[in-house]
């Protein structure tokens, strides 16, 4: 009778209860642990291929980020040699910068405008 009156003092915040019915019951009742393992299986059964789709997933997301670790591996010896090729032209833009500036002024004294 623990339940019974337990279940009439604590109802749920929301619930609209009218009644309360208690009767005996003569058949067995399923222990929790037989319930909860009848009531596992079916959803073990769905998890398993999912489970071995993923993990198949796993491994191909591996084999590609492997390439693309080699793909990326050659980055830093590019970016040096964009540094070096950089470096050899920055004179050479120096150089023609000064010529246009000159050509320039020299373009201004023959029109005047100083």
């Amino acid at each position: 009778m623990k339940f019974y009156d337990a279940v009439r003092k604590d109802q749920p915040q929301l619930a609209d209860v009218n009644n309360v019915i208690s009767e005996d019951y003569a058949a067995d009742i399923m222990p929790l642990w037989q319930s909860a393992s009848i009531n596992t299986a079916p959803q073990m059964n769905k998890a398993i291929p999912l489970l071995l789709d993923m993990r198949d997933d796993r491994k191909e997301m591996k084999g590609d980020l492997k390439a693309v670790r080699k793909n990326t591996d050659i980055i830093p010896q590019m970016h040096e040699e964009i540094k070096g090729l950089r470096e050899d032209i920055q004179p050479g833009y120096g150089m023609t910068l000064r010529q246009v500036q000159a050509d320039i002024r020299a373009i201004k004294e023959r029109l005047g405008m100083q």
